[in-house]
């Protein structure tokens, strides 16, 4: 017996939006950022992109050739506040998918490192962050989903 889902946010990037990154072709690259080592994906929205549901996950299928680091930062709004996942990235030419529940993100600021992502907090600003391997490398996402499980 499987639980149902619901998709709250679904991202095929058939279009460029609000992306910061490079979209075309209906995948999405991370971007170097200048001055950093890190290249990054990041959609700012002014309104909640979605909310964080009582049991649900994060999902993306990706693509990471040479292998790398990666950090999934999700900004919940009221109070602003950062929740980090981070996960290495074994090389690989195919694509993955690659999923994280909502329970495992934790805050930025260690100082909050007792609080967790609570149900009905707005998502605002979502980043991924890849920092290539020593072979340096690219980041490529085809499609990123947020999602409810109900029991």
């Amino acid at each position: 017996h499987r639980s149902l889902e619901r998709p709250l946010f679904v991202e095929e990037f058939n279009a460029p939006g609000d992306w910061k990154g490079e979209v075309a072709g209906g995948v999405a690259r991370a971007a170097p950022s200048p001055g950093s080592p890190v290249d990054a994906l990041h959609l700012l929205s002014s309104k909640p992109i979605f909310s964080i549901p009582i049991r649900g996950r994060f999902e993306f299928v990706y693509r990471a050739p040479q292998g790398g680091e990666l950090l999934v930062q999700l900004h919940t709004t009221d109070p602003a506040q950062n929740f980090d996942h981070p996960l290495r990235l074994a090389p690989a030419a195919d694509w993955k998918t690659a999923a994280i529940d909502f329970d495992a993100f934790v805050p930025a600021d260690p100082n909050d490192r007792g609080r967790r992502l609570k149900p009905g907090r707005g998502i605002d600003h979502l980043q991924m962050l890849f920092t290539p391997g020593p072979k340096g490398g690219a980041f490529w996402v085809d499609a990123i989903r947020a999602v409810e499980s109900r029991p």
